[in-house]
Parts: C-alpha cells; structure tokens; sequence
C-alpha cells in the first residue's frame, strides 16, 4: 500500500501504544518522499506503577488526544502496531485449490489446531505465499524454490492474529482520541 504516493498532502500518525508510554509521530509526502513533521511521546515517570494502557482504553485515549495537542499534530489518519507479544504468527499449508475464497476453510481447519483460543475470538489476517496456479513462480526466484512450488499440490499461508477483545481495546482508544485508525499491524511488519 502506498501511502505516500501521487501529489496529494497527506500526513499520517505512527503511534506505538506500550506500558511504558506512548509515542507518536506525524509524516507527510514531500516530493514522494516521507518527512517527519512532529513527533512526541510520554513516559511513565520513575516511581510511578507499570499499568497496562488497555486496562484503562479511555483514558489511554485521553492522554494520546493531549499528546497529539502538544505535538502539535495536524493528521488524524493512524497507523499503530499490536504488541508482538499479544500476536499469534504461523505458515501452514494447505492443498491447492482454485482459488483463496475455497482454499480459506481449510487454512482455518489447520489454524484452529494451532492456535491459543477459539478462532471465533480472533481476528486473523492470511496472506498467501506461494501463487495458486503453478505458472506464478516467478522467474527471479530461485530455481530449487520455484521448482519446489511447481511440483508440489500445497501452498503456504501465513497467518496472523490477535485476540477481538485487544483489536477493540485499539478501537476504542483512537476514536476517544478521535484520530481515525487506518492500519492496524504487528510490531514485526510494521
């Protein structure tokens, strides 16, 4: 996704939601190029309790909104990050089939053995690795890894998630902020 591209004077937030504070910072396109025009961040003071920001989502999004204030920030569009911590990460595979839409119960089939809770608790996000049709092997992929994928009747999905009731924790505090959460993403991609 390009968020930078074209002519258009976008900004958008980056904000990283942490028990140690939270940290922001404003980009914009200039000349399809990002520049940082603010940045911010507050931090637990020494002596204060570690709490958790989505034990208290309002008031966490109280704070973001004053943060946000004194950064002076003008965009309300918000890319932010799930702790690494609180995601569940996996490749599975399964048989190839025409396409994703038929191929995705059995990518759910293989997950729902894997993963901490009930699917019904998650939010999941797949992304297949290995094309459908064995002619997608691209030709600058290595010849041992694209023959692999050729020969073989299975494709690799990875597949992320994390639990319903964080992703609203997430939710709930940008719109008390009222910033407009965009993209939500694991610390690892982000």
């Amino acid at each position: 996704m390009s968020f930078f591209g074209g002519n258009k004077t976008h900004t958008y937030l980056g904000v990283d939601v942490g028990t140690s504070g939270l940290k922001l910072v404003e980009l914009s396109n200039e000349k399809g190029r990002a520049k940082v025009m603010t940045y911010g961040y507050s931090e637990r003071q020494p002596g204060q309790p570690v709490f958790s920001p989505f034990d208290d989502p309002k008031g966490t999004g109280e704070r973001l909104a004053a943060l946000c204030k004194r950064s002076g920030t003008k965009g309300t569009k918000v890319m932010a990050a799930l702790p690494l911590s609180s995601v569940f990460s996996t490749i599975v595979s399964v048989p190839k089939r025409k396409n994703e839409k038929e191929m995705q119960p059995l990518v759910d089939a293989q997950v729902t053995k894997l993963t901490p809770m009930p699917l019904s608790e998650m939010v999941t996000s797949t992304t297949f690795i290995d094309g459908i049709k064995s002619s997608s092997a691209k030709a600058s992929e290595d010849k041992g890894v694209a023959e692999k994928i050729r020969s073989t009747d299975h494709v690799r999905v990875l597949v992320t998630g994390a639990a319903k009731s964080l992703v609203q924790k997430y939710i709930e505090i940008f719109k008390v902020a009222k910033l407009d959460l965009t993209a939500l993403d694991t610390e690892s991609f982000a």
